[in-house]
Order: C-alpha cells, then sequence, then structure tokens
C-alpha cells in the first residue's frame, strides 16, 4: 500500500465523481480507476458504491477514510514539527472566534511583550465548521460561546458574561438599574439570526421568563442592531463584552437582568494530541489568563 494510493482515494472519497478527481489530481481518468481497484484488491474490500455518474464511500470506505484522513494529518503535523526543530518554519498562528471583538484586546496586550510572529484571526459562527478546522489543523486553536463535543478535543471554560438587555434611552425601561426579563415581554425585539449560537442562548433566557419574544428584525450584525436599539426600534439582548469593548460611541442604556439568570461562558479549544508550536502554546496560555482576570 502506497501513500499515492491513499491520495487518490482521500481525493475520490472527497469528490465523489471519478473524472472530476482524476482532473483535480492532474491525472487521467483510467489510472485513477486503476489505482482504487489496486487498494481494494489489496485490502480486500470495495471502498464505493456507485450511484449513477457519483461514487459513495460504503461503510468500509467511511471507515477507511478516518484512518487515511488520520494518517495525513500526522504527516502534515509531523512537517510542521520538524520545520520549527530546525528553525525554518515562520512564527504564525491561526485563530477561530464567532466575534471579531473577543480577541483585540487580548492580542493588542499580548503583542505589546512579544511583538513577533503573525496572527491569522477567523470569524466563524458555525460550530460544525470551527470543529472540522480543528481536526484537520487549519486551526491552532478557537473561542466558542458553545462547547465542542468530540472525543479529540479538548474544550476548556474559560470566563462567564453577562448578557443584558438594551434599550433606547428614551425608553420607558430605561431609567431602571435592573429588570425581571418577563417586564420586557411585550416589547419588540431586535434579535441577531439564527446562525449564530447568542440567537439559541437569547431565546432560551426568554422561555425561562416564560414567553417567546416577538421579533421585529433579525440582523447579522450587533453594530446594526445597536443603532436600531439606539434609534427606538426595539430592545436586544447584548452581551457586556459589548459596552466593555468602548468600540461604539453612542451604546444604548443597559439593563442588568435579575431575572433568569443571564450569562453565557467563553470556551477555547484545541486538538488533543495536535502539534501546536511554541507560539501557539504561548499565546493560548496568555488567552486563558487574560480572560479569566477580564470576565471572572
Amino acid at each position: 500500500m502506497e501513500l499515492l494510493q491513499l491520495k487518490y482515494f482521500q481525493t475520490l472519497a472527497r469528490v465523489g465523481n471519478v473524472t472530476h478527481a482524476a482532473n483535480e489530481l492532474c491525472i487521467a481518468q483510467p489510472s485513477l480507476s486503476n489505482t482504487i481497484a489496486r487498494l481494494e484488491k489489496e485490502l480486500g474490500y470495495q471502498l464505493f458504491d456507485r450511484r449513477g455518474r457519483r461514487l459513495h464511500l460504503n461503510t468500509f470506505g467511511e471507515v477507511f477514510l478516518k484512518h487515511v484522513d488520520r494518517i495525513f494529518h500526522e504527516l502534515h503535523v509531523a512537517e510542521k514539527e520538524l520545520r520549527e526543530l530546525a528553525g525554518q518554519s515562520e512564527l504564525s498562528l491561526t485563530i477561530g472566534t464567532p466575534s471579531a471583538r473577543l480577541l483585540p484586546n487580548p492580542l493588542t496586550e499580548y503583542i505589546k511583550e512579544n511583538p513577533y510572529g503573525k496572527f491569522r484571526i477567523l470569524q466563524l459562527t458555525d460550530a460544525q465548521s470551527i470543529q472540522n478546522q480543528l481536526l484537520n489543523s487549519s486551526l491552532d486553536f478557537c473561542l466558542s460561546f458553545t462547547p465542542l463535543e468530540h472525543p479529540d478535543i479538548h474544550c476548556q471554560a474559560i470566563a462567564t458574561e453577562e448578557v443584558v438587555l438594551a434599550v433606547a434611552a428614551t425608553h420607558h425601561l430605561a431609567d431602571k438599574n435592573e429588570i425581571r426579563l418577563y417586564e420586557a415581554a411585550e416589547e419588540a425585539f431586535i434579535s441577531i439570526t439564527t446562525e449564530y449560537g447568542f440567537r439559541e442562548l437569547t431565546d432560551a433566557f426568554c422561555q425561562q421568563a416564560g414567553f417567546t419574544p416577538n421579533v421585529a428584525f433579525e440582523i447579522n450584525s450587533l453594530e446594526i442592531i445597536t443603532n436600531l436599539v439606539s434609534a427606538g426600534r426595539g430592545v436586544a439582548f447584548m452581551p457586556k463584552y459589548w459596552y466593555n469593548s468602548g468600540r461604539q460611541s453612542e451604546l444604548p442604556v443597559q439593563l442588568k437582568i435579575s431575572e433568569p439568570n443571564c450569562m453565557r461562558s467563553i470556551w477555547i479549544s484545541w486538538l488533543k494530541d495536535g502539534y501546536m508550536s511554541s507560539l501557539a502554546q504561548e499565546f493560548r496560555k496568555f488567552t486563558i489568563e487574560y480572560f479569566g482576570k477580564q470576565h471572572n
């Protein structure tokens, strides 16, 4: 069994079409077909089922692909580790986060004392995408507002933060320091869209308070939500860090919610057995300590 056979199999499994896979690999279609046939003969099992023009992994193929992916992942990790050992790797770090506002402050603090390395921050709202990119080593680690439940991923809660209710300065609730959430049951809510985990969380808060929110606007930008709240178009849930970031010049009034307990956790996750560069280890440790001091 050769690595070339495994690479051909991995590509065909992903693409699902012999012609397209051959084009991607820059080889002739018969060469790909013959290579897969030899691999299946060596293994003693068929790996694909043909449905029309497409090939689909069968049960044997799915099991085999998991191990093949792991083989290439380990080779990739080995190359990175050897380059760093030889002093040839570039000091770079890729971090996933559901909110672009979570990392600028800790990153700014870190580079004051450590002005080296390159940082790539990816905003990822989908938990499955974050998980997949961790598993294939596209990310060194990630921050999230929900834990990633996978046996190969280590997930650690590093902070909790308050969620408040934002209202316009002219709103009839604005003169209160805190409210019980059911007091806002009749209000028009301006909510983040449903692909964000924050929406699921805040809908659950409303359910705990005994009502379903009347969502007048669904928007995927906290900046726009903030502007609409300030203009008196409705009320909105806001994470506390939005106020602490100090980047909005005119923030609406924030009301503490005394009931139910409106809090959310911030989690950091990384691949359990994956290679982590010295820069990644250092900044991960700094990030955990930073959030622990700022939020807890």
